[in-house]
């Protein structure tokens, strides 16, 4: 039961990082969005002022919690990360979202926020430089959006994927019923094929 009840705790973990995580990805793109289309400097400001700061404290915790929790569950259960298919699929995505967002999307979104941030007036907003900035961090921001929702998408389905070495295969050894066995309740068991 100890076992059972850590595996849990772990995907607790695991699982509010992913909600707060595609959370504040998914408010930052719509508050970007809604911002750009209002034409309001102080609100396309404020806009990322306020994304900035949930990457700022935000982002981190829920990353933490993510990896933290998903690398805890999958030890509890005795899945191997690297020779899981589709955990292994999955941290690939993430952390190449991750590189896409870190070295692309937060270096824009900084220069949209001091381009706003230190004007006066609207007038004195180049406009044009704003709209070409705000649509390359569109692009890198979805870009890295889509990356790590495939990621989310793989852990919930759970696909057959190749992992490096041995591979390792799930079995249920409970009951005759064919549930899935990472399901809430269950802590998987590993036999090498």
């Amino acid at each position: 039961m100890v076992r059972g009840m850590t595996y849990r705790l772990y995907m607790l973990l695991h699982l509010t990082g992913v909600v707060v995580f595609l959370g504040g990805f998914l408010a930052a793109l719509f508050l970007a969005i809604t911002a750009s289309r209002i034409g309001n400097r102080s609100i396309r400001a404020y806009a990322f002022t306020v994304i900035n700061y949930n990457d700022k404290w935000f982002t981190p915790l829920a990353v933490l919690l993510i990896v933290g929790g998903g690398f805890g569950a999958s030890s509890a259960a005795g899945l191997p990360v690297v020779g899981t298919g589709w955990i292994l699929w999955s941290l690939g995505l993430f952390i190449l979202s991750g590189l896409i967002f870190v070295l692309r999307a937060l270096p824009l979104q900084r220069e949209i926020e001091s381009l706003l941030g230190g004007i006066e007036s609207a007038e004195d907003v180049d406009w044009s430089d704003y709209d070409g900035l705000v649509s390359t961090w569109k692009m890198w921001a979805i870009a890295a959006f889509l990356l790590v929702t495939t990621a989310f998408v793989l852990m919930v389905l759970k696909p057959a994927l190749p992992a490096a070495g041995n591979a390792a295969r799930l079995t249920q050894t409970s009951s005759s019923t064919q549930q899935h066995p990472l399901r809430l309740g269950s802590v998987p068991t590993i036999t090498r094929s």
